[in-house]
């Protein structure tokens, strides 16, 4: 399985997918096109055939197009017979009431173990 690895602009997160399992989204997802994005990350994810994923959320700002796009794609790495574990730690701003229920709600709907990771806005 080849990482993916996609540089962060003023609207698009940076993306880590490494080989490994350990999997990285930093920044803001705000695209102007969320599918033309999205699209390579829910492939990634169909075909991955690692079994045991940590997957680092470390938006400090996302849309609501991204927001169901990423639900979606953690529902693809779930549906996936070959992944066996996925932990999400899900990093929010502290005092970003928002941040954290949305990924209390993705936890409750998904059914997936989530780790929250409250951080200091100057460290965001």
């Amino acid at each position: 399985m080849d990482s993916l690895f996609i540089k962060p602009t003023a609207d698009t997160p940076q993306v880590d997918f490494e080989s490994t399992g350990e999997l990285t989204m930093h920044g803001r997802s705000l695209p102007e096109n969320p599918n033309e994005f999205y699209n390579p990350l829910l492939k990634w994810a169909e075909s991955c055939n690692i079994p045991d994923i940590k997957f680092n959320l470390r938006l400090e700002y996302f849309n609501t197009s991204s927001s169901k796009l990423i639900f979606i794609l953690l529902k693809k790495f779930i549906e996936n017979p070959l992944v066996k574990d996925i932990v999400v730690k899900w990093h929010y701003e502290s005092g970003d009431t928002d941040s954290l229920e949305m990924g209390q709600q993705y936890e409750s709907l998904l059914k997936i173990p989530f780790e929250y990771i409250e951080v200091a806005e100057s460290e965001f």
